[in-house]
């Protein structure tokens, strides 16, 4: 995703740490559809804090404003935590081990005991989307409100 803007790459960085709140890890974090924000250099993560407090599985905007010959262009992309990826890499591979462990055990309709873990990993996955459906929109329209506004007003 790239979103273009005529302000210099320092003056949007300021804009949309002005539109955030800073996103300190594992702190109890409420709000109503607030934009938590981490910032590294021109690098950033973005993710909402929705009225469920945190949730798992949520997105995050991944992004970095790079200086271009017109201004400036905000580049990224939205993806899990790594963390998140790391526990439901774990989740999935130990439900599947289990699955072929009963399967190669029992060699019947046992064996698919252990699907009901993957289910139910699959299904958590879905439903934590569906609670955080619309964050994606919000952070797109907040950075297109950043990346278009005059050079004077804050977002």
């Amino acid at each position: 995703m790239k979103i273009s803007s005529r302000l210099t790459p320092e003056e949007l960085l300021i804009k949309i740490k002005s539109g955030t709140k800073p996103d300190k890890f594992l702190l109890p974090q409420t709000g109503y559809w607030e934009i938590l924000g981490k910032f590294r250099d021109n690098k950033f993560r973005l993710h909402v804090i929705l009225k469920y407090k945190k949730i798992l599985l949520r997105p995050y905007f991944y992004g970095k404003v790079v200086k271009t010959e017109n201004g400036s262009e905000i580049i990224g992309k939205f993806r899990l935590h790594p963390l998140e990826i790391i526990f439901m890499s774990i989740w999935f591979a130990a439900a599947g081990f289990g699955c072929l462990i009963c399967f190669l055990q029992t060699k019947s309709w046992e064996a698919l005991i252990p699907f009901w873990a993957i289910a139910f990993g699959f299904l958590m996955m879905k439903a934590f989307q569906w609670f955080g459906r619309g964050s994606e929109e919000h952070i797109i329209i907040f950075l297109n409100k950043c990346a278009n506004s005059p050079k004077n007003q804050l977002a």
